[in-house]
């Protein structure tokens, strides 16, 4: 019987990636890494060639494996697992990010709004 595979998300890096994979295999749900042709990027011109890595899964675990990525986007605790380019940006950057959405990737902009949360947070604890 051959599996009907269902994308639960795209990314443009595997360091984006690595977070579904990680949640995937931590709650037994089966699922494959797709690497897609490389695609031209206008926007970023001195690397212009970009993957595109798809998350599947059986179509008989897409609503369950969609509610727990939408929960640990919106919680945003693995941030800080993973070390992502972003987290060297000031916070002067990270507004220029969160007021230009439509020019960053989803998880860009949301790690972005994360980590500016976060640098508010500690601001004003001291």
């Amino acid at each position: 019987m051959e599996v009907d595979w269902k994308s639960i998300c795209e990314f443009s890096y595997e360091v984006e990636a690595q977070p579904l994979i990680d949640l995937l295999k931590s709650h037994s749900i089966p699922f494959e890494v797709k690497q897609v042709d490389t695609t031209f990027n206008p926007s970023f011109l001195t690397n212009p060639l970009l993957e595109k890595i798809v998350i599947l899964v059986p179509h008989e675990y897409y609503q369950s494996a969609s509610l727990l990525w939408e929960k640990a986007v919106s919680d945003g605790e693995w941030y800080d697992v993973y070390p992502y380019y972003i987290d060297d940006f000031t916070d002067e950057e990270l507004e220029q990010i969160l007021k230009n959405p439509q020019e960053w990737s989803s998880f860009d902009l949301n790690y972005a709004e994360k980590l500016w949360q976060k640098r508010q947070l500690g601001k004003q604890k001291t």
